[in-house]
C-alpha cells in the first residue's frame, strides 16, 4: 500500500478540495446546529421525564429510526447518482427520476404508517412488554410519509453541491420546530404526548420546505409523460434495490440495538442506553457532513473516470474527520462519568461504561471515512450489501448471545463488533477492489496531537474530583494541546485550504440561503 501520496498541485485538485470543503463547511455548520439542538432536546426530555418515561419515548423514536433505514428503498441515493448524470443535460429524465422516486417513497412511507398504527398494540404489549408505548409507536409511524418526501427532495438539492438547502430543511427546520412546538404544548398541557405531537408536525414542516427548495432550484421540472416515468422507474429501482438492502443492514445497527434494548431490558436501562448512544452520535456529525458533500462529487468523479482525484479527496476527508473527532473521543474515553453527569444528570452515570464501548465504535467509524458512500456511488452496491449483511448478523447474534453474561452491555459490544466489520473490512475491500485508500504518512500529525491530548488530560489533576470546573479545565487543556501540536507541526496546504473554506462557508450558511433560492445559477467552485 502506498503510504505517501501528496495532493497534486493542479487546478482540478484545488477545486476539488474547495468544493468538498465548501459543502462540508455549510453542512457541518447546519448539521452541528441541528444535531446539537436535537441532543439538547433529548437531554431536556431525559431530565424532564426521568429514565423510565424517557425510555418509553426512546422505544418509539428508535423503532422509527430503525424502520426508516429501509422505508426509503434506497431511492435518495439513486436520486443523487442519476441527478448528477442528468442535471443540465436532460431535464425530462431528471424530472422523471425525481417524481417517480418521490411517489414511490411517499407510498412506502404511507404503508409503513398504516402498519405502525394497526400493530402498535401488539408491538407495545407483546414485543416490548410496555403497553404505555402505544402512542410513541403510532407517532413514529405517522412521521414516515413526511420524512420520506423530505429525504428525496433534499437528495436532489445536493446534486447542485449547494448543501445549505438540504441542511435547512432536514436539520434546522425539523429540530427547531420540534423544540418550539414541544415547549409551547408542554407549557400549556404538561403532558407527555406533547413531544410526540411535536415530532410529527416538525417533519411535516421540514418536508414542505424541502419540496419548496426543489421547485425553486429546478424550475425545469414539470409534468412528465408516461413513457419517461416508466423508463425512470426501471432505471431508478435497478440501482436502488441493492442500495436499499445495503442500507437496511448497514445503517440499522445502532438503531437495532436500541430497539433490542427495549425488548430485553426495563425502560430505565433503555433510557441509559439511549442517552449513551445519543451522545455518541455527535462523533459522526462531521463524517455525515463530509459524506453528504462528498456523495455527488464521488458520483461525478467516478463517472468521469478520474480515480486519482477521487482517491486524494478520500484521504483529505478522512483525515479531517479524525482531526475534528479525536479530541471529543479522547475526552469521552478518559472522563465518561463526568460526561454523563454533566449532560444527563447523576442518575445516568451508570451508563458510563456503555459510553466508552460505543465511543470506541464511533472512533472506528469516523477513522475510516466515507467507506459506505464510496461503495454506493462507484457502483459497488452489491459488494457493500455482502459486507453489511455480515456486520448485521454479527451484531444481532453477538448482542443476543452475550445478554446472559453482559446484560445491557451486550448491546454496545454487538454494535462495536458491527462497526469493526463494516468499516475496517470495508476499507480493505475498497483498496483491494478499487485501489482507494484513505491513509498516508501525513496522518502522523494527528496521531501525535492525539497522544499529547491524552497525556495532558490523564496527568492534569482533577481538583476537586469529578467537578464541572475540573471537567472543562482538563478538556480545555487537552483541546489546546491538540490544536497547539497541529499548529507546531504545520498543517498541510490542502488542510489550510480546507479549513479556510469551511470557516468561510459555515458563516455564510444563513446569509446565502435566501439569495441562492432566488438565483438558480450554481456558483463556481
Amino acid at each position: 500500500m502506498q503510504l505517501t501520496s501528496p495532493l497534486p498541485e493542479t487546478l482540478e485538485a484545488q477545486r476539488d478540495v474547495r468544493s468538498l470543503a465548501s459543502g462540508t463547511g455549510i453542512t457541518a455548520a447546519g448539521t452541528i446546529t441541528g444535531r446539537l439542538i436535537h441532543v439538547l432536546t433529548d437531554i431536556w426530555l431525559a431530565r424532564l421525564f426521568g429514565p423510565g418515561l424517557f425510555g418509553i419515548y426512546s422505544i418509539g423514536w428508535n423503532l422509527h429510526r430503525l424502520i426508516s433505514t429501509f422505508v426509503p428503498l434506497g431511492i435518495p441515493n439513486g436520486t443523487i447518482v442519476f441527478g448528477v448524470k442528468y442535471w443540465k443535460k436532460d431535464s425530462e429524465r431528471l424530472g422523471g427520476i425525481f417524481q417517480t422516486g418521490t411517489l414511490v417513497i411517499f407510498l412506502s412511507g404511507c404503508l409503513t404508517a398504516l402498519i405502525f398504527w394497526f400493530s402498535a398494540d401488539w408491538l407495545a404489549s407483546a414485543a416490548f412488554g410496555k403497553p404505555e408505548a402505544i402512542g410513541a409507536i403510532r407517532t413514529a409511524g405517522l412521521v414516515m410519509p413526511f420524512m420520506m418526501v423530505m429525504l428525496n427532495a433534499t437528495a436532489l438539492t445536493r446534486v447542485t453541491r449547494r448543501m445549505q438547502f438540504s441542511i435547512i430543511s432536514s436539520e434546522l427546520v425539523a429540530s427547531i420546530s420540534m423544540v418550539v412546538i414541544f415547549g409551547i404544548l408542554y407549557y400549556l398541557t404538561n403532558q407527555f404526548w406533547s413531544v410526540l405531537f411535536a415530532m410529527a408536525i416538525s417533519y411535516a414542516l421540514a418536508s414542505t420546505v424541502a419540496v419548496f427548495f426543489v421547485h425553486r432550484l429546478f424550475p425545469e421540472l414539470s409534468a412528465i409523460n408516461t413513457d419517461v416515468w416508466k423508463v425512470s422507474m426501471r432505471e431508478l429501482l435497478s440501482f436502488s434495490i441493492p442500495t436499499m438492502l445495503a442500507g437496511i443492514f448497514g445503517t440499522s445497527d445502532q438503531w437495532l440495538n436500541r430497539v433490542l434494548a427495549g425488548v430485553f431490558f426495563p425502560a430505565a436501562q433503555v433510557g441509559l442506553y439511549q442517552a449513551a448512544s445519543q451522545f455518541n452520535n455527535l462523533f459522526g456529525i462531521l463524517l455525515g457532513s463530509i459524506v453528504g458533500a462528498f456523495l455527488p462529487i464521488i458520483a461525478s468523479l467516478h463517472q468521469s473516470g478520474d480515480k486519482q482525484r477521487l482517491n486524494e479527496l478520500y484521504k483529505v476527508s478522512t483525515k479531517w474527520s479524525l482531526y475534528i473527532n479525536l479530541p471529543i473521543v479522547i475526552v469521552t474515553l478518559l472522563m465518561p462519568n463526568e460526561v454523563m453527569n454533566l449532560l444527563y444528570g447523576e442518575k445516568y452515570t451508570a451508563g458510563a461504561g456503555l459510553l466508552i464501548i460505543l465511543a470506541i465504535g464511533q472512533l472506528v467509524n469516523v477513522g475510516t471515512g466515507a467507506t459506505g458512500g464510496l461503495f454506493l456511488m462507484t457502483g459497488r452496491q452489491h459488494n457493500y450489501l455482502i459486507l453489511t449483511i455480515a456486520s448485521f448478523c454479527l451484531n444481532i447474534l453477538g448482542s443476543i448471545a452475550l445478554i446472559p453474561v453482559l446484560g445491557i452491555y451486550a448491546m454496545a459490544i454487538g454494535q462495536l463488533f458491527a462497526s469493526l466489520v463494516d468499516n475496517i473490512i470495508g476499507t480493505l475491500w475498497l483498496y483491494y477492489d478499487a485501489r482507494l485508500w484513505p491513509y498516508d504518512a501525513r496522518y502522523y500529525k494527528g496521531l501525535l496531537a492525539a497522544s499529547v491530548t491524552t497525556a495532558i488530560i490523564w496527568w492534569t489533576p482533577s481538583l476537586p474530583p469529578h467537578s464541572t470546573v475540573s471537567f472543562f479545565l482538563r478538556s480545555g487543556l487537552g483541546l489546546a494541546g491538540f490544536i497547539g501540536t497541529l499548529t507546531l507541526l504545520r498543517l498541510d496546504d490542502e488542510d489550510l485550504q480546507f479549513l479556510k473554506v469551511i470557516m468561510t462557508n459555515g458563516k455564510r450558511l444563513f446569509a446565502s440561503a435566501l439569495p441562492c433560492v432566488a438565483d438558480h445559477k450554481t456558483p463556481r467552485n
